[in-house]
């Protein structure tokens, strides 16, 4: 597992908008690599603030929360890059970024960045241990909440940001 340190200098390390947008996406929504690669632009609703997720684990779709800080790395890649159909296109435009292409760049970033094991980043899984090391007993949240495993992820994840948002001092 990756630190929070080594999570922002991994981050702060990516200088492509596009490869930035998508692996904090990924993180920020506790998404495996098939489902960030398969969003389309149709499945971001900023309305409701959250994310649609086509045929997720278990071929189930599901939703997960749009965080505000999220929406606006994803506005901001949006602006510059204009896609079309898919939200990470791949080369061609037609199609999506595959997820060996992926597996590349967090690989690269990785190294570039200097975190330890690059090929180990599993985004998914990085959310409830940061959680727990900021002390968040996620028993509790789990236990309080009767949630489908594959949806754990996401309800730690938007406690956290609450918790984060109220704790941040207003600007």
């Amino acid at each position: 597992m990756l630190s929070q340190t080594e999570v922002k200098q991994l981050f702060a390390s990516i200088r492509n908008l596009k490869y930035r947008a998508l692996l904090i996406t990924a993180y920020a929504g506790g998404l495996r690599t098939s489902e960030v690669v398969r969003l389309r632009l149709t499945d971001i609703d900023s309305e409701r603030m959250v994310i649609r997720i086509h045929q997720g684990k278990g071929r189930k779709d599901r939703y997960i929360m749009l965080a505000p800080t999220l929406l606006k790395v994803l506005r901001q890649y949006w602006q510059r890059e204009r896609p079309a159909t898919w939200l990470f296109p791949g080369q061609d435009g037609k199609h999506p970024i595959t997820a060996h292409r992926v597996a590349e760049m967090c690989r690269r970033f990785g190294i570039e960045a200097g975190v330890k094991k690059p090929r180990r980043l599993v985004w998914e899984s990085l959310v409830l241990p940061q959680l727990r090391d900021a002390g968040i007993d996620v028993n509790e949240l789990e236990r309080r909440f009767v949630l489908q495993e594959n949806q754990a992820n996401e309800y730690a994840y938007r406690l956290a940001v609450q918790i984060k948002e109220s704790q941040e001092p207003s600007k």
